[in-house]
């Protein structure tokens, strides 16, 4: 009877090891999905730029600075996440919005957006995927691409070519465009790829 309770507790301790090791190390599945814990916890981020009127969630701990256009009009918001582990690039989520050609932008649809953003990629452009979604009930066009950021021969930074893999949602709200954006070294790319589809899901407009 005593070793039967011996095994139990030995066997009870053990489970309780494997669950910290996998909360430390692993993944953990929330409510039947997947979730990075490194990123397992998000705060609500407001706009304050009424031409950038959304709301969305980002990872806790990610800086957030807004940006202008100073030759091409437009807004964004962009959210900087960990460098990757070589110490060459930051991965980061963007919400962008430039008026309709109509409006005074440079743009007249999605689909010239589009091919601007295609044809203004780094060496080696591979598109992965390309098909329609939908973002706050919206229409959009869904791309996945991966480039090659070539060496920059500049001081402080390392002279090493940078694989980097862009998930993106390009949409019209009139009067304005709107991209929506995800980029990170191609080999940590899933492991923060979560934070883009929380950007997306929750984005709402003011």
């Amino acid at each position: 009877m005593r070793r039967t309770i011996t095994s139990a507790m030995i066997l009870i301790a053990l489970l309780g090891v494997g669950w910290w090791f996998l909360s430390r190390h692993g993944t953990i599945k929330r409510e039947g999905r997947t979730m990075n814990p490194s990123i397992a916890k998000y705060v609500d981020y407001v706009s304050t730029e009424p031409r950038l009127a959304v709301r969305f969630q980002i990872p806790k701990g990610w800086g957030v600075q807004r940006e202008q256009g100073k030759v091409e009009r437009y807004h964004q918001i962009r959210i900087r996440g960990p460098r990757n582990q070589e110490d060459t690039y930051t991965c980061y989520l963007s919400v962008r919005a430039s008026p309709l050609q109509s409006y005074g932008g440079k743009f007249g649809s999605v689909e010239e957006l589009v091919s601007n953003y295609k044809s203004h990629l780094f060496q080696d452009p591979q598109i992965l995927v390309q098909h329609p979604v939908k973002v706050a009930g919206i229409a959009a066009q869904e791309l996945l691409v991966s480039f090659t950021i070539p060496p920059l021969h500049q001081p402080g930074l390392k002279a090493i070519p940078i694989p980097v893999k862009t998930r993106s949602c390009f949409f019209e709200r009139s009067p304005y465009l709107y991209e929506l954006i995800y980029s990170a070294d191609a080999r940590e790319f899933e492991r923060y790829v979560e934070a883009f589809e929380r950007l997306v899901r929750t984005l709402r407009f003011k």
